[in-house]
């Protein structure tokens, strides 16, 4: 698919320290875009780097096709909207007062402010002041600020940090219909694995800097191999076999981790050959948690 950000050989150092480090970022068009790693492997660095808030090391960043600096910022910012840390709001103003803010600094129409907050389901809200919004509402107001320039490429740094079940919820919602229904490309970074297997259609894996994986969720759960879970009247047998198999405690289930779909057969008969009694064989399920454990060793991101 055509790339709405492209980078090559991405890289951003603090004197001794690379946080980071050669990257190659190839970003769809109309995607949710998953920006996953641990605290501290430099997605939010990165993020700043493509928004030309941070100056690169070394390397180059195209958006749109053009080459994002210092010099071409400005008017390519036209054609981006973007949440990084928390929303910039003023509490003591109105919603909607804020967004008059917005409206007057970027230039923009009425309508442009109106459909923003109509794509976040704030009309309801706008009357308050900010300082009595829920974290949700917060969240929901700085994404509406983010899109009021209608932009093609929206990148949101943790946009559901902190929100309640309800609130991730909405805000999930909100980046599949931008994505799909707008055509809006969805750059997201979030600490929370569940959230962003549900919503985002590519991923992006940072780990210490580099990229360790770039592609679909289907492309990441082939990259690892899942485990064998055999169910069998002679774990004991199944255990001798494979030394590195793992019984399940108080049952004849035994776990024979990473085998190659291919393998799987040539084990079913080892097994049966040294006299082990096999009920059932099956593949493991992988989540996108379990295979970002195995990938990263990294139990989570925090």
């Amino acid at each position: 698919m055509p790339a709405v950000v492209t980078t090559t050989g991405l890289t951003k150092k603090y004197k001794n320290q690379t946080v980071v480090d050669s990257l190659d970022l190839h970003i769809p068009e109309a995607c949710v875009y998953g920006f996953l790693g641990p605290n501290g492997s430099g997605k939010s660095t990165t993020m700043k780097l493509l928004l030309s808030l941070v100056e690169p090391t070394s390397g180059e960043v195209e958006i749109f096709g053009r080459r994002m600096d210092r010099s071409s910022r400005r008017h390519m910012l036209e054609g981006i909207g973007a949440l990084i840390e928390s929303p910039a709001a003023y509490g003591h103003l109105t919603g909607r007062e804020n967004m008059r803010i917005v409206q007057h600094m970027l230039d923009l129409r009425p309508a442009q402010i109106d459909r923003a907050v109509a794509s976040v389901r704030m009309e309801g809200q706008m009357g308050k002041k900010v300082q009595n919004y829920s974290l949700g509402m917060k969240q929901r107001l700085g994404i509406a600020m983010a899109l009021a320039r209608d932009p093609k490429l929206l990148v949101l740094d943790e946009p559901t940090n902190g929100l309640d079940p309800a609130g991730i919820e909405e805000i999930r919602d909100l980046m599949i219909r931008l994505a799909a229904e707008e055509g809006i490309t969805v750059m997201v970074s979030s600490h929370l694995l569940a959230e962003i297997e549900r919503m985002a259609t590519v991923l992006g894996i940072l780990q210490q800097g580099r990229l360790i994986f770039q592609g679909s969720k289907e492309d990441l759960v082939d990259r690892s191999l899942p485990d064998l879970l055999v169910d069998t009247a002679d774990p004991d047998i199944v255990a001798h076999t494979f030394t590195r198999s793992l019984p399940s405690v108080g049952t004849n289930r035994v776990r024979i981790p990473e085998v190659p779909v291919a393998q799987t057969p040539e084990v079913v008969r080892e097994l049966v050959t040294a006299g082990a009694r096999i009920e059932g064989v099956r593949r493991e399920e992988q989540s996108l948690e379990t295979v970002f454990i195995k990938l990263t060793g990294r139990e989570g991101l925090l």
